[in-house]
């Protein structure tokens, strides 16, 4: 039997009584014939190779459903996919670990248990889509919200298949839930850079139009003052009108240095040289409450850009930066090299590299929702008078036009960090 579990063992004996013979069928034989009954032996024999080759196929049949439950098991414990399965009574059989960490839940705290990812209001929904499942219904990428542990939401998409018994019932139902939180995410910041785009183009075609309107004002603004006399009282009308179609001019550069139609003249320049001279004159705009601290890395490299788009950008986050700390604060302008593998992830991605500026206050930080547009043309959180909404969106559109990157950090009560990512030249 140990040997070959598969041979058929019959016992043929004149000699041996029934106690004999049992305990032999006992111990593995298959049958056993008296030499009395000889006639017996063919039909015994031809019996015997039959059942031995059932057993084989059984034995073979088994062999293979052990093998592919392990690779179930490997595939259910290793799959990125959250995978659960319930009973007939709805009661949670399978939990893998990409369920543990998608919702929170160890599997010890679910099984046997409801399934708790599925919110109270659609509880009803989610009973009638499985007696359809069971009924042989297909129920595949489904998006829907589903629960975490700490109570969050989380958006999935719901693949439902039933599973059944042996005599090929119904007996309860398995779900893959995929995270969506990547895709929308992705999906949110494609619409952005469509909107971005879009407002871009027409931005372009208003601040040109609207340069021309202003060139007008200035030119008539300047010849009347010429003709005024020195005491006259319109002079100082006329200086109102001028500054303001200054002012007007100033708005309409920021337009288009947005929408990346100005003429630009790029040159391979030292960054932190560039972004020291900025320094200086940020200093001047933050005031006297607001402590200004350099630190400028020393091999942060050279990029190819135009002096005074990056002069731009860092007077826009100083100014911005200030304006979060009216009570005072601390803000730090630095620099430094960084691998294009801590950037994208992927140093074949990357490239040379990139110098990064980084600028950071201790103001009041931005919340989620501010966060979401805050580069979009003329939204601000500031009072009508204290801004126009385009200095963010020019920072961004000035980065984009050198191929760079922006990433911010920012929280309620904490402060902001920008961090400028210009590739290296």
């Amino acid at each position: 039997r140990r040997v070959a579990p598969d041979l058929p063992f019959i016992f043929v004996s004149g000699s041996i009584g029934e106690d004999i013979a049992v305990a032999a069928m006992r111990a593995g034989a298959q049958d056993y014939v008296m030499k009395g009954n000889i006639r017996r032996l063919a039909p015994a024999i031809d019996r015997e190779l039959r059942e031995s080759e059932a057993r084989r196929r059984e034995r073979l049949t088994e062999e293979q459903l052990r093998a592919t439950g392990e690779i179930l098991r490997s595939v259910f414990s290793a799959s990125p996919l959250a995978i659960i399965a319930t009973d007939i009574n709805g009661l949670v059989t399978l939990w893998n670990p990409a369920a543990e960490r998608l919702f929170g839940w160890a599997r010890d705290e679910v099984i046997g248990k409801e399934n708790p990812v599925v919110p109270d209001d659609a509880r009803e929904i989610i009973e009638a889509r499985r007696e359809l499942v069971r009924l042989g219904e297909t129920v595949t990428d489904v998006e829907a919200r589903r629960l975490r542990k700490d109570g969050s939401h989380v958006d999935v998409t719901v693949t439902v298949a039933a599973t059944r018994d042996r005599n090929g019932l119904p007996d309860g139902v398995t779900v893959v839930y995929q995270d969506l939180t990547e895709r929308k995410q992705l999906q949110a910041q494609f619409l952005q850079a469509q909107k971005m785009e879009a407002v871009g183009r027409l931005a372009g075609g208003v601040a040109h139009d609207f340069n021309n309107l202003l060139t007008v004002i200035t030119s008539y603004a300047e010849l009347l003052r010429a003709d005024t006399k020195a005491n006259d009282p319109r002079d100082d009308d006329l200086a109102q009108i001028q500054r303001a179609a200054d002012a007007a001019t100033a708005l309409t550069r920021q337009l288009l240095s947005f929408s990346r139609q100005r003429v630009i003249e790029p040159r391979v320049i030292d960054l932190n040289e560039v972004v020291a001279g900025a320094t200086k004159l940020a200093s001047r705009l933050v005031g006297a409450t607001v402590e200004m601290i350099s630190d400028l890395g020393r091999a942060t490299g050279a990029v190819k850009a135009d002096p005074g788009h990056i002069e731009q950008i860092v007077m826009n986050l100083a100014v911005n930066a200030r304006d979060a700390m009216p009570r005072g604060g601390k803000l730090v302008i630095s620099s430094r090299h960084v691998d294009a593998r801590e950037v994208h992830g992927d140093a074949a991605a990357g490239g040379r590299g990139y110098a990064m500026v980084s600028v950071t206050d201790t103001g009041t930080g931005m919340d989620e929702a501010t966060q979401q547009r805050m580069f979009e043309p003329f939204f601000t959180t500031k009072p009508l008078d204290k801004g126009t909404g385009l200095g963010l969106a020019t920072v961004y559109g000035l980065v984009k036009q050198y191929e760079g990157l922006v990433r911010v950090k920012s929280a309620l009560g904490v402060g902001t960090t920008f961090e400028i990512y210009l590739p290296t030249a």
